[in-house]
């Protein structure tokens, strides 16, 4: 896998120095030519101390951008060991994503950006986003060849050799001495002759069925309804009724329903994809979660609308999506894919851009300045479209439910404003220092400071205003378990993730001094038993809660975390029919969508779950499943071990 990436960045890097299109003002092209010149001459870290300095005088330049990926894309090529060369490409990726942010037609971000999306392994590389980028520098510039090449490269790892030649063929004829297309061209006539594409894999469209003598559980009110039919028709549910007078039709596939429960599809309300989609979407259909809310990472939301109507037309297996927008960080973002947004003016461009692009909400992060989160305040009202996520480091939570913010992930800002040294909190936050805040003493006992009496008053103030809390207990676990001696990686599932995202994102904690490990360890203890108090008062209060995972986080393997969520919230004192209604029935509610979703009723969408056991008698009952229906496509138990079976020897193999 390790050899096919180097070799892949360095086509990169030679088709970017290639192919990028300098920018027209003089002082940036002479100054991108030094930069080419020092990367001719394996000088990339004198090459990316220049880019920097660039980038310090002018940081709206989107070709310095596009060339910072570039030498990142060297550094990750050169980089001894697979996580340094994770850790440079990723960045390579969020530069390029800059440079495309500033300019949608900056052909050098798009090429940068597709060629490392084709070539980067599992879980870091994406097809569709590749596919995507590399079409659109072509549309842009119909002679770029290392556009076509790349393009070419693309097809044929889809399968479709045809299309592959007709690319190497526009490659060689806009520039004859392109020896790497020769050779590719040349090893596609040495295979059979040129066929028609390839089908992509893809379910079956969508079935007649009929589940017999099955129990419905209606998660409204937790009725259990005994003995019913339901027959699904085009996507949805088309009628239900008792089994003693069922007639279903001759062309109906029956499923024998007997002893089963039927409830609604699940849906994880946070959850993240870095890479590859198709990495992440058996995993979630396998365990019955047939709708995901994406909270930010690599895919944008103008890919999520060509994403969602594969999806939808079944020419990819994948859950229903609601999805927002990159991640709203501040000045320097913590994470890949995320947009910084550094003062008010930047956060109302940021937040009318999304919108126009397609974002079914914006998320908002933790290093927002003020002014940033108070000018997306504005815009979101201005446009109509909601915004949810963190509370801002520098605002307070009565702040953000005040400013009308939907929705709050990780119970954040909790802590601050229930603290007995709030007062304290709230003039750092309103001094603007984010670092001074997280540095000062007040912040490291906000724990040991909680005092119930200003809690209920903020949970008051979330009632009173509706405000919904996704409290991703499967997080704090996580991170709870990542210190315990030996038990790094404590579910079997792991192996469904790549070995790179899970180093990526900590899941196995180096060697480092025992003492910090033992305190930090009874921290994340500390706050998982306080956040299950919240939790706990948060239901009991009528504050909506909905079960999030935060995957592929911390020990969160996506699909399978769900089930621990809904495990964590009984274990926090909600009842199972609780649990399972924030995965099912209020998500509906939340996206407005409940005349479509969230219940087993006629005419809704046919996303439905077929477990062997009851989940109201034992929450763990939701991962006894038999069969997953998502708009009406059935997969069965053996379906989806052979779903799974490929996806572990795809990562096994990087291929």
């Amino acid at each position: 896998m390790k050899k096919k990436w180097v070799n892949g960045l360095a086509l990169f890097i030679i088709a970017f120095a290639a192919a990028t299109a300098i920018a027209s003002e003089e002082s940036t092209s002479a100054n991108l030519a030094e930069v080419q010149r020092l990367l001719r001459q394996d000088q990339a870290d004198e090459a990316l101390a220049l880019v920097q300095k660039l980038l310090q005088a002018e940081p709206e330049n989107a070709e310095y951008h596009a060339w910072h990926g570039n030498i990142l894309g060297t550094l990750s090529n050169n980089a001894k060991d697979m996580m340094k060369m994770a850790e440079y490409g990723m960045a390579a990726f969020s530069a390029f994503e800059r440079a495309i942010q500033l300019d949608p037609d900056n052909i050098s971000g798009l090429l940068g950006r597709g060629i490392a999306r084709l070539m980067a392994p599992p879980p870091f590389g994406n097809m569709e986003g590749a596919l995507t980028d590399l079409k659109r520098a072509v549309d842009l510039d119909e002679r770029n060849a290392e556009g076509h090449f790349f393009l070419g490269l693309l097809h044929k790892q889809r399968g479709d050799p045809a299309q592959a030649r007709i690319e190497l063929q526009k490659t060689l004829a806009l520039d004859p001495v392109h020896a790497a297309a020769k050779k590719e061209l040349a090893a596609l006539e040495e295979l059979a002759p040129p066929k028609a594409a390839a089908a992509a894999s893809s379910p079956s469209g969508s079935s007649s069925l009929a589940i017999q003598n099955v129990t419905i559980i209606d998660v409204a009110n937790g009725r259990k309804l005994p003995e019913m039919t339901a027959l699904i028709k085009d996507g949805r549910i088309e009628r239900i009724v008792a089994s003693s007078a069922a007639a279903v039709p001759a062309n109906y596939s029956i499923i024998d329903g007997r002893g089963q429960f039927l409830l609604p599809g699940l849906w994880d309300m946070h959850m993240h994809i870095i890479g590859e989609p198709m990495l992440y979407f058996p995993l979630f259909l396998a365990n019955g979660v047939t709708g995901i809310r994406y909270m930010g990472g690599t895919i944008m939301p103008g890919e999520w609308r060509t994403l969602k109507e594969k999806i939808a037309s079944g020419q990819i297996p994948g859950p229903r999506v609601y999805a927002g927008s990159p991640i709203l960080d501040g000045p320097k973002p913590a994470w890949p894919g995320s947009i910084a947004v550094a003062d008010a003016e930047a956060g109302k461009r940021i937040a009318t851009e999304m919108k126009e692009q397609g974002a079914e909400f914006l998320k908002v992060y933790t290093f927002l300045p003020r002014d940033a989160y108070r000018a997306i305040v504005e815009t979101a009202s201005r446009l109509d479209i909601p915004f949810d996520g963190h509370v801002p480091l520098l605002v307070s939570i009565q702040e953000a439910i005040r400013s009308g913010q939907r929705c709050i992930e990780h119970l954040d800002g909790v802590l601050p404003a229930a603290s007995k040294r709030c007062s304290e909190l709230q003039a750092l936050q309103d001094a603007g220092d984010s670092q001074a805040l997280i540095d000062s003493p007040a912040f490291s006992t906000m724990l040991e400071d909680y005092d119930e009496s200003r809690a209920e008053k903020l949970f008051a103030a979330m009632k009173e205003r509706m405000v919904w809390q996704v409290p991703t207990l499967q997080v704090f676990h996580g991170l709870l378990l990542q210190r315990e001696p030996e038990n790094s990686h404590p579910y079997p599932e792991s192996k469904y993730v790549s070995p790179v995202l899970r180093n990526f994102f900590g899941w196995q904690l180096p060697d480092q001094d025992p003492a910090k490990t033992r305190r930090e360890r009874q921290y994340f203890a500390g706050w998982l038993s306080r956040a299950k108090r919240i939790v706990l008062r948060l239901q009991q209060l009528g504050v909506p809660l909905l079960a999030g995972t935060d995957t592929p986080y911390v020990n969160c393997v996506p699909g399978f975390s769900l089930h621990e969520e809904l495990r964590l919230l009984v274990e926090a004192g909600l009842t199972p029919l609780q649990a399972l209604q924030a995965a099912t029935i209020q998500p509906a509610r939340f996206m407005g969508r409940s005349s479509d979703l969230g219940t087993v009723e006629t005419g809704k969408c046919a996303d439905l779950l077929l477990l062997a056991a009851d989940p109201l008698l034992d929450i763990a009952n939701t991962r006894k499943i038999m069969a997953v229906i998502y708009a009406g496509r059935l997969l069965t138990a053996k379906q989806i071990e052979a779903s799974l079976s490929e996806l572990e020897n795809k990562i096994n193999t990087g291929n």
